[in-house]
């Protein structure tokens, strides 16, 4: 491990660069990557991550980066590790480069393959979600529906349909895992049911049998008022009558009783006829729809179903 420091502190000494660091600078990046190197082999990925991330930050070297992307991978940051690692074999060649700067970009693109396959993914499945825009988040980064590379572990997997439908899962990934979910809306709610059919009653219609009822009692009275006088003027005729004799000056005031009398009758007749119709009415009153009134010889008839 001391002859890696050591090459890692001459790669750093007699490495150019685009821009000039200063000796001080060089000198500190060269502390924090031995300090990163030491944590490295002890097991402390987190602390030897920052050390050769601050170390990059002052003095860039490809081996910094290669350092950062093994500690990641020993922390189980597959997907961060895949990135430096690219980032590493893409880095610009140049012609004074250490020899140091090669071997970290062969290593690299080594240890990149080598991750490839240890990258677990997940196939991401939604189904039964309503036409429109939708979202899928992983771990509350949006993603799109499909195959996703994700590092090993728990991850919480969300889908939002355009209607504000959210459908969450749960799952776990290992080393290698290829993985499927599906993301299942179930049957969308049924529409909302229609208001209850408004029954309409039809209230009863009352007004004809009062009317028949009221003229049945208006020829109720004419009767009694027609009999009244045809009874009075048939007794002062027969009172004028000797025998079956009678006064030719009553002749009118029998012809006038008579007729009163027809009149008495049929206004008897035809008021107890209304009277009748008229209660008939008010007892099992029409709808509205099923009331018919209709004249007649003798007046009006009211014709309905009972």
């Amino acid at each position: 491990m001391q002859l890696r420091v050591v090459a890692l502190a001459l790669t750093l000494c007699f490495a150019t660069s685009a821009r000039a660091q200063t000796a001080s600078q060089a000198e500190q990046a060269i502390e924090l990557g031995r300090q990163g190197l030491e944590a490295f082999r002890q097991g402390h990925y987190q602390e030897a991550l920052a050390r050769f991330r601050s170390a990059d930050g002052l003095y860039h070297s490809p081996v910094f980066s290669l350092y950062m992307a093994r500690c990641l991978v020993k922390s189980a940051k597959l997907l961060e590790a895949k990135a430096l690692y690219q980032r590493v074999v893409r880095e610009p060649k140049s012609q004074d480069e250490p020899a140091l700067w090669k071997e970290a970009r062969v290593d690299a693109a080594r240890e990149l393959d080598a991750l490839s396959i240890r990258i677990p993914t997940l196939s991401i499945r939604i189904v039964n979600a309503r036409p429109g825009p939708r979202t899928t988040q992983v771990d509350g980064s949006e993603m799109k529906p499909g195959i996703v590379e994700l590092d090993p572990g728990p991850h919480a997997v969300e889908a939002l349909d355009a209607s504000g439908r959210r459908v969450k899962r749960q799952v776990t990934l290992e080393e290698g895992q290829n993985a499927s979910i599906t993301l299942d809306f179930g049957a969308p709610p049924p529409p909302p049911a229609p208001p209850p059919a408004r029954r309409v009653i039809s209230e009863p219609v009352r007004w004809p049998g009062i009317v028949a009822l009221s003229v049945g009692a208006a020829g109720i009275g004419v009767g009694a008022v027609t009999g009244v006088l045809a009874k009075r003027d048939a007794d002062a005729v027969l009172d004028g009558c000797t025998g079956l004799k009678c006064r030719p000056e009553d002749e009118d005031r029998a012809s006038r009783g008579h007729t009163l009398g027809t009149v008495s009758t049929v206004s008897f007749v035809a008021g107890g006829v209304f009277a009748a119709t008229g209660a008939a009415l008010l007892l099992w009153p029409p709808t509205r729809s099923r009331v018919q009134l209709a004249p007649t010889v003798g007046g009006v008839m009211a014709r309905g179903r009972f």
